[in-house]
């Protein structure tokens, strides 16, 4: 992959963090999109799929 993209990524996944009691994280919905996910379904399969910790 081109450096230049990762670099276009990790700064717009920074963007996209957020902060609560010193601890970095991510809504999921958030990376649906940033991931290019149309639909939660399918995005919420791999959440599932790899373990990821929810409260849904």
């Amino acid at each position: 992959m081109d450096k230049q993209i990762i670099i276009k990524l990790k700064k717009t996944f920074e963007d996209y963090a957020k902060e609560a009691e010193g601890v970095e994280f991510w809504y999921a919905r958030d990376l649906q999109r940033l991931l290019e996910y149309d639909e939660w379904r399918n995005f919420l399969n791999v959440i599932e799929l790899k373990g990821f910790p929810t409260s849904l």
